[in-house]
């Protein structure tokens, strides 16, 4: 049963997936020279993943695996941060939650939840998730909660959250994404410090 209701989730996906891919092309953004022709080099083995992942889900068996597949699979295929099919990625985290059940997993499933139903909706599911005390060093969560702050119209909340998220950075790659959500919820002209930085 398992099978099948990811079957229904992810199929045809394979099928789609060049259309898709020339919508996820036309709508980057890039901030580095040759990023897209990165991207364009990667479409075969994209295309080769999507087709496996549909045979792999014709089977009885249904794996933390299959269902961490056809949800990077969803995010692959989206044209935008935005146009991504959060409600099909939220039955997927309910069913992985049930094979896995950890913080991280209930974190990421409270995420789709918000880009789903709503910032408010979201809140609620981050706020009860058991063992969240494990999450209490993971950038990600004070993240999390900045994104649904900011898009619920309260970015003085969300800066809060995401000058705390900075505090548990543990890369390079990690803080830069911090520092540009923060300075988004700055208001336009306003000079940003964040950590690490100099006031101009």
């Amino acid at each position: 049963a398992f099978a099948a209701g990811l079957g229904t989730l992810i199929g045809g996906i394979g099928e789609r997936i060049q259309v898709d891919l020339a919508l996820l092309v036309v709508d980057l953004r890039c901030e580095v020279a040759g990023e897209v022709e990165k991207l364009q080099e990667a479409a075969p083995i994209l295309v080769e993943g999507l087709r496996r992942l549909d045979r792999s889900a014709e089977g009885e068996a249904l794996t933390a695996w299959h269902l961490e597949a056809a949800i990077a699979a969803r995010h692959a295929v989206a044209g935008s941060f935005d146009d991504t099919d959060w409600r099909s990625i939220h039955e997927l985290y309910d069913m992985l939650l049930r094979l896995r059940p950890t913080p991280v997993v209930a974190l990421n499933r409270a995420i789709a939840v918000g880009m789903a139903e709503g910032s408010e909706a979201g809140l609620r599911a981050i706020a009860e998730i058991e063992d969240r005390d494990r999450l209490v060093r993971y950038p990600f969560l004070p993240a999390a909660m900045a994104e649904f702050e900011h898009r619920a119209g309260r970015p003085e909340r969300a800066a809060e959250l995401l000058h705390a998220a900075l505090q548990l950075a543990r890369n390079q790659a990690e803080e830069d994404v911090l520092r540009r959500k923060l300075r988004a919820c700055e208001p336009v002209g306003a000079a940003t410090v964040v950590p690490g930085e100099k006031a101009l």
